[in-house]
């Protein structure tokens, strides 16, 4: 316990802290509440040394096979690009949002795939992730078999390179619109019943994201953008960089 609040007082501090309220309320009001609230908010003890993270080094592609007996299959293509740490802007969001409904597409074409009877794979996933700051990463895995983790492997390649070759169909386009809309109406229609005190979600490290669930304030911007987009410029961003595959066995 005690490792805990030593943890606690030394990285929740208010230097280190972001206050953001979404919704309809009174500036005046709101402000004097968060003097009433956190104004006696002190930092206690000496503030973290920031770890050195290091220099990112270029790599081409790479093959790896990790193995732990009695475990399933599974193939990972994963591509990864340097973090982008620039300002939260429109066009940063829009690039965002395009890579999104790539994936989205990617994702159901896998699942397609792994729905018929002589599928390669058992299921699949694509996705992507801002890992620790560090680098954005592209993940595409599969479960498979044990004897038929090249033809998984194979097939989840070829659907993405399809997809970089000749773009996404207009009717797949606007499913995943149709659905992308629904996941944030959904969202937004479930915000009263919410029963965190978070205001909004933290997205891990680790998390892999499709759909992500934005709030109000952000909303009416991906939505109003969303019906402009074409098939042809609809392709998983990650395709244009060095890709590492991985094949384990858990």
């Amino acid at each position: 316990m005690e490792l805990v609040r030593d943890y606690y007082r030394a990285n929740y501090r208010p230097e280190r802290a972001t206050l953001i309220v979404v919704g309809d309320i009174d500036p005046a009001a709101m402000e004097i509440e968060i003097h009433q609230r956190f104004g006696d908010w002190k930092a206690v003890g000496p503030p973290p040394i920031k770890p050195a993270l290091g220099t990112l080094v270029t790599k081409g592609e790479s093959a790896d096979v990790f193995v732990v007996p009695g475990g399933m299959t599974s193939v990972q293509i994963a591509w990864t690009r340097p973090y982008d740490a620039a300002p939260d802007t429109f066009a940063k969001r829009r690039t965002k949002l395009i890579e999104d409904l790539g994936l989205r597409v990617l994702q159901r074409r896998l699942s397609t795939i792994a729905s018929k009877a002589d599928a390669p794979f058992i299921g699949a996933i694509a996705g992507s992730q801002d890992l620790l700051d560090s680098a954005h990463v592209v993940l595409v895995s599969a479960n498979s078999e044990p004897d038929k983790w090249q033809e998984a492997l194979t097939a989840i390649d070829q659907e993405q390179r399809r997809i970089q070759e000749f773009g996404v169909g207009q009717a797949e386009l606007d499913r995943e619109i149709l659905g992308y809309r629904s996941d944030l109406q959904a969202a937004a229609a479930g915000a009263a019943t919410r029963t965190t005190t978070t205001s909004l979600p933290c997205w891990s490290a680790a998390s892999i994201r499709f759909s992500p669930r934005l709030p109000k304030t952000f909303r009416c911007s991906r939505r109003s953008r969303t019906a402009s987009r074409r098939p042809r410029s609809i392709r998983p961003c990650c395709m244009h960089f060095p890709a590492t595959v991985h094949r384990s066995c858990f």
